[in-house]
């Protein structure tokens, strides 16, 4: 009899050890909430890039209003994430799963896939391979600094600089440099003539951003 009450009260203190030990693990999958499911879409659609090309997605840069394209996989715990088109808010903010907030805008889409990764793993995941691209269907240009009107605006194929010039309601009387900063990162340096006519006019892509800098700064 006092065999089996020793018995008993080891199985008792063991059980009020795990359960201790649990309170300081992550809660799994089925346990956290999740944001709203987006737009999903399937991650099969999109044929394999090549090295080259993986490169220069990682190099985009991430501006207000993109739909970013954002895949989970490669988990250890063999679960597995929807994957998400995340529109980056004005605030440059988008929200992932577990409702956890990024700040997406003005970042390499590469720097956001280890950012997301690194703050997922190992809190809540073992490993994680994490993928964000841009979507092709954003279509806009982006105009800040000394314009009358700076913001976004819908872009067209075949819109110009001084399209976008024109949608801002021009330049303001401070205006000393412009520069084009292309979606890949790479920046395009344009004169600005002092009557403002012989301006160069350069075909702008979708997702471009043009500022403009004042005389002072």
């Amino acid at each position: 009899m006092k065999i089996g009450l020793v018995i008993l009260a080891l199985v008792i203190a063991m059980s009020g050890c795990t359960r201790s030990n649990r309170g300081h693990t992550v809660p799994v999958l089925s346990e956290m909430a999740s944001p709203t499911p987006l737009h999903g879409y399937s991650v099969t659609d999109d044929s394999p890039a090549t090295n080259a090309s993986r490169n220069a997605e990682s190099e985009q840069v991430i501006r207000e209003g993109n739909i970013l394209l954002i895949t989970f996989s490669d988990l250890s715990s063999g679960s597995t994430l929807p994957a998400f088109d995340q529109q980056v808010k004005d605030d440059g903010s988008i929200t992932l799963i577990y409702k956890s907030v990024f700040q997406a805008a003005r970042k390499k889409t590469g720097d956001l896939e280890k950012e997301i990764r690194d703050f997922y793993v190992p809190v809540c995941f073992a490993s994680l391979t994490v993928r964000v691209r841009i979507s092709s269907e954003n279509r806009f240009v982006y105009v800040d600094g000394e314009f009358r009107k700076p913001g976004r605006y819908s872009w067209t194929s075949g819109m110009t600089l001084k399209d976008a010039i024109d949608l801002a309601h021009g330049i303001s009387a401070f205006a000393a440099r412009l520069t084009i900063v292309h979606a890949d990162g790479t920046k395009q340096r344009i004169q600005l003539p002092f009557d403002r006519i012989q301006l160069d006019n350069p075909e702008l892509k979708a997702g471009d951003l043009i500022h403009c800098r004042g005389a002072l700064f």
